[in-house]
């Protein structure tokens, strides 16, 4: 099967939610394709699995999390909503991790530093007083302009886009 191929199958997987708790396995294995396009992909497409299905995913989560190691920004900015969702769901999942993560607020990509606010919001949706401590990052980042710029550009690109900076 093709890149292409590959990318419209997990386009159409996205699409059959009905599908997605027999599907994990598979996408979580494609987390080790050779291609960053397709990994990006698998990636976003797990964090939505994850919140719906919580409890199958956490065997992925320390493969998940290693993409914040990556050299790719786009890896490492999914890697971040993805921890995010299933941390929305399931805290203790992510927890193990969820202090390396901080790492991430200091990036240097915009996308990254965004992704990680909004995992933050996605976690503290549910878990919100483990943030306590730690607020004086967020306000840091209040101040990021590349961040700002990005997500307005993102908001420009998608009507659908939620825009904190607006």
């Amino acid at each position: 099967m093709t890149d292409t191929e590959l990318y419209k199958r997990l386009t159409e997987l996205t699409r059959s939610k009905e599908l997605w708790r027999e599907s994990i396995s598979y996408v979580a294995s494609l987390l080790e394709n050779h291609s960053t396009r397709i990994m990006a992909k698998a990636l976003w497409l797990i964090g939505e699995m994850g919140l719906r299905h919580p409890e199958e995913i956490v065997g992925a989560v320390g493969r998940i999390a290693s993409f914040i190691d990556a050299q790719d920004d786009l890896l490492r900015e999914r890697a971040l909503n993805v921890l995010g969702r299933i941390g929305r769901a399931r805290f203790d999942a992510v927890g193990p991790w969820w202090k390396k993560m901080f790492g991430c607020a200091a990036d240097s990509n915009p996308r990254v530093r965004l992704a990680f606010v909004w995992a933050s919001e996605n976690i503290a949706t549910n878990t919100p007083d483990i943030y306590g401590d730690y607020m004086s990052v967020f306000k840091e980042l209040l101040h990021d302009e590349d961040a700002k710029a990005d997500e307005k550009d993102a908001c420009n690109a998608d009507p659908d886009f939620v825009c904190l900076f607006s």
